[in-house]
């Protein structure tokens, strides 16, 4: 059975990233889940954490502010 996750060219992608933000402890978790995003062509995310917005290619939708 297949399940989302980590494969062979994850770190590429992390350390990718990484390089684009330089994430200090609070941007280490984002920069995981937007490898991740990346990996499975996931363009945005539902979220009221601003942090994502230091993300290029990430659209940031925020659920607390009316459209």
């Amino acid at each position: 059975m297949w399940s989302p996750g980590e494969d062979a060219s994850f770190w590429a992608t992390f350390r990718t990233i990484a390089d684009e933000v330089t994430p200090g402890a609070h941007l280490v978790s984002g920069a995981h889940l937007v490898s991740l995003m990346r990996a499975f062509g996931v363009e945005g995310i539902w979220t009221h954490d601003r942090d994502y917005l230091e993300f290029d290619g990430v659209r940031v939708l925020d659920p607390l502010v009316p459209a």
